[in-house]
């Protein structure tokens, strides 16, 4: 009996100190509060996870086991289970100090770049990976776009001094200066038979459905061009034909993932070499040689704004790799908020991916995206395509701003620079050409 008791205690004892616990992290930079996409989680007894494009990891937690979370640029964080125990708080969050390290001082040894194997994979399996050939497809989504600002070093409130600075924070930890919201489906035949429908939408300050899709065009859909459009913009693709030849690519990690692996590159232009060129980092997975991950920016550092592109993709329905997480961050330095720059973020969620589909009309039309007539009126697919409800800060956003809008008139504003935007003045059933009058 003595035996059995032991026994039982040792086994509730062991459960007590290494169960596992599924728990929800967030990851952020310590200066920006901003989330960190794809950070790496690595526990000294073999667990492995990586961050998504909204800094979340979801993984289980042992209490025993010590993690580091790695990024390249930032130092190194290690945080027992313990602290990240989801008894401890519902959500833990993890900040990441800046490190500054420079991508110049890295020395390419004589030899075969371990990395240009990879890179011609990803060239050689392009066409069958992109997920704009060979399969139709169609898609649900939710897009998110919101303004606010940049407050780099000034987030630690025991070290401001200036009390606009302190109204600044306070008023973006209650709402954003401008935020809209999408839902949409979208079918796609190739080679061009490409139609989206806003199902839903919103806008803070005006119910006009020319913000709907407004924002969500900020990159390219895919990384798998030769050029990557970046605020309408074109670049040359770092996995395009001769890429080798134009960018210095490195290779920084490797992760084993039960039988496929991920190779994490860092990519730039030569020194010398004259074209518009990105840098960043590719994920590329052993399984088709596909891009899992992709964070990106301009070269150019004379642009008189800041964009960094984010992607996420999925291997789905056993078929192929196709994005579900796309995020753009603008930051525009001609746009000040009490002495900060302004700086809008845009996230694409997809969901409910379909290959395959029937698609009865399959004739070119020049018109890509439509408005449902009764999107504006239609909160629940939002809702439903959110997949919960507005939060506070979402809610007071639009409360404050529809105000504000409704007071200056922010509608017949709009209407002025619509026609503006045409270059024509309508007049019952004629149009004045402006340059002509």
């Amino acid at each position: 009996m003595k035996n059995l008791l032991l026994v039982f205690w040792l086994f509730l004892l062991n459960g007590l100190l290494f169960s596992q616990n599924g728990v929800r992290i967030l990851v952020l930079d310590k200066q920006t509060e901003a989330p960190l996409p794809f950070v790496k989680l690595i526990g000294d007894k073999g667990t492995n996870a990586i961050s998504d494009i909204d800094g979340i990891i979801e993984v289980e937690i042992m209490m025993d086991e010590n993690y580091t979370f790695r990024f390249f640029e930032y130092k190194d964080t290690i945080i027992s289970g313990e602290n990240l125990s989801p008894s401890k708080r519902k959500e833990a969050v993890v900040f990441l100090t800046p490190d500054s390290q420079s991508f110049d001082e890295v020395v390419i040894r004589p030899g075969e770049n371990p990395a240009h194997r990879i890179i011609k994979n990803a060239m050689r399996e392009r066409k069958n990976n992109d997920p704009l050939r060979n399969n139709s497809f169609r898609y649900s989504a939710y897009a998110k776009f919101y303004l606010t600002a940049n407050l780099e070093d000034n987030i630690r409130r025991d070290t401001i001094q200036d009390s606009s600075t302190l109204r600044l924070i306070d008023f973006m930890d209650r709402q954003y200066f401008f935020l809209t919201e999408t839902a949409s489906i979208r079918t796609f035949s190739p080679p061009n038979y490409d139609k989206e429908e806003v199902v839903s939408y919103k806008v803070s300050g005006v119910n006009n459905p020319m913000f709907a899709s407004l924002f969500n065009q900020l990159q390219s859909f895919s990384f798998y061009e030769n050029t990557f459009s970046v605020n309408e913009k074109e670049y040359i693709n770092p996995i395009a034909p001769g890429s080798i030849n134009r960018y210095l690519f490195i290779l920084e990690d490797t992760t084993f993932q039960e039988k496929d692996t991920t190779f994490v590159i860092r990519f730039r232009p030569k020194k010398g070499k004259n074209f518009e060129g990105l840098k960043g980092f590719l994920y590329i997975n052993s399984n088709g040689w596909a891009v899992e991950r992709v964070i990106a920016e301009p070269y150019d550092e004379q642009l008189s704004f800041q964009i960094k592109i984010i992607q996420e993709y999925k291997f789905t329905a056993g078929k192929k790799w196709f994005p579900y997480k796309l995020s753009t961050e603008i930051e525009f330095p001609s746009i000040q908020i009490n002495a900060h720059n302004a700086l809008g973020r845009s996230n694409l969620y997809i969901k409910d991916v379909e290959f395959d589909v029937d698609v009865p009309n399959k004739r070119f039309n020049a018109i890509r995206m439509e408005v449902k007539e009764d999107a504006g009126d239609e909160p629940e697919l939002l809702d439903k395509a959110r997949g919960t409800s507005s939060s506070e800060k979402e809610a007071l956003t639009y409360q404050v701003i529809d105000s504000i809008g409704k007071a200056e008139n922010f509608e017949k504003w709009l209407d002025v620079l619509t026609i503006a935007s045409t270059g024509k003045i309508p007049f019952r059933k004629v149009s004045f050409p402006l340059n002509q009058l």
